[in-house]
């Protein structure tokens, strides 16, 4: 993240919320005595009754540290049961700029955005995957500044891929998603600008060779580092091996430098990579599996393939994992995530600054007595962080709806 600045709390009691925010420094109560404090910045919920509300990604508008941010996920209908891909741009104070759903050309059954980023000639390009006659397809739509629709591809790279998680601008005013393919493999897929498919791979080797076949694969977060692309997400390891984090490298013209998985023997995964600019070398955040319901938050620095940087923490009989992290102009980290408060899956935010060296500089948990922690938690900004999540229950509206935090 370019320039995160973690200000002083401001303890401002508020006294409206269904779901209250916590902010700790440096630990927390094990016996959660949620308190109603909030911190600098501001919390606030999307949504409708009549529907469901559930956010996956968050992108800071390019230009100015207040130029606001867009937020992707999808809105399920609760009378028909389709979901339709949720766009919502909102402003540097949580103000709603415009929303957009979409079910595609021929108003498909279900679609859900996964991930957006900023497009290189303005606007924003969201990607997700589509129904098509019961089978999930790929689609990139291309929104502009003011939240028309410039344009829509569905089903791309043919059959052969299902689902986007994530992507990226490249140097050559390009996109590159990472997601799975048809045979359920890890998949990379490289988009020109006006959204027509250019290339893509499955990744169904593993470099790491005998005694680590993997069966099945699938890629959350791709990042290109000079002329490489570096993909991360998680493989099912063969022989009745648990999940393991999965990291791979790919030359421009779509060679495999290195194909790995690396973790112990419970289930991990690899949810965003980033450059390290420290080093210029990939950086994953994730989770570190330590039993059937312990996990550690975890990252990584790789180099060749191998973690020659790593560090996990969290708390003992707790679910804990990061699905974000973005560097600042210093070098330090700010990492996002959720825990699981209870072990019945209610999950509330993480939120936590990282010095250089991965110790922990500050933490922060938001959500209280909630389930506040969806599976979309982000951070984004240069100045601001922001975690994005769903709000299962009881949520503002009752149904479970999208919470976006600004934390100064």
């Amino acid at each position: 993240m370019k320039g995160v600045i973690m200000k002083r709390f401001l303890l401002c009691l508020s006294l409206g919320c269904m779901v209250c925010l916590i902010g700790v420094q440096n630990g927390y109560s094990s016996e959660y005595a949620w308190q109603n404090y909030f911190l600098g910045g501001w919390q606030k919920y999307y949504g409708t009754s009549a529907h469901q509300e559930a956010a996956r990604d968050i992108c800071r508008v390019s230009g100015s540290e207040t130029s606001g941010y867009v937020v992707v996920g999808h809105r399920l209908d609760l009378n028909t049961g389709a979901s339709a891909a949720y766009v919502s741009r909102i402003d540097y104070n949580g103000n709603v700029v415009w929303t957009r759903t979409y079910r595609g050309p021929y108003n498909n059954k279900d679609c859900v955005a996964y991930a957006v980023t900023n497009a290189h000639n303005g606007g924003f390009v969201v990607t997700g995957y589509i129904d098509n006659n019961g089978n999930e397809d790929i689609f990139v739509l291309k929104y502009s500044s003011g939240g028309s629709l410039s344009w829509q591809k569905t089903g791309v790279g043919g059959s052969a891929y299902r689902c986007a998680h994530d992507i990226k601008q490249t140097s050559d005013y390009c996109y590159a998603l990472a997601g799975v393919s048809d045979d359920g493999r890890m998949a990379f897929l490289k988009i020109r600008s006006n959204g027509s498919f250019q290339w893509g791979k499955t990744i169904t080797t593993n470099t790491d060779g005998p005694g680590k076949e993997t069966v099945s694969s699938i890629g959350y977060s791709v990042v290109q580092i000079g002329s490489e692309y570096h993909l991360c997400g998680q493989a099912e390891m063969a022989n009745g091996g648990d999940y393991q984090l999965m990291y791979v490298m790919l030359e421009e013209t779509g060679y495999i430098l290195h194909s790995k998985t690396h973790g112990g023997g419970y289930v991990d995964c690899g949810y965003e990579i980033i450059e390290n600019e420290n080093y210029g070398w990939p950086m994953i955040a994730g989770r570190y599996g330590l039993s059937d319901a312990d996990s550690d938050y975890w990252v990584a620095l790789i180099e060749d393939g191998v973690p020659v940087g790593s560090k996990h923490w969290g708390h003992t009989d707790q679910a804990e994992e990061l699905f974000s992290i973005e560097q600042d102009p210093y070098g330090d980290f700010v990492v996002a995530g959720r825990v699981d408060m209870d072990g019945w899956g209610r999950y509330n935010v993480y939120l936590a600054k990282l010095y250089s060296n991965y110790e922990i500089k500050s933490e922060y948990y938001y959500g209280g007595s909630s389930n506040a922690g969806g599976f979309g938690v982000k951070s984004t900004g240069t100045i601001t962080s922001i975690g994005i999540a769903t709000v299962a229950w009881p949520g503002q509206y009752g149904n479970g709806d999208i919470y976006v935090i600004r934390h100064d």
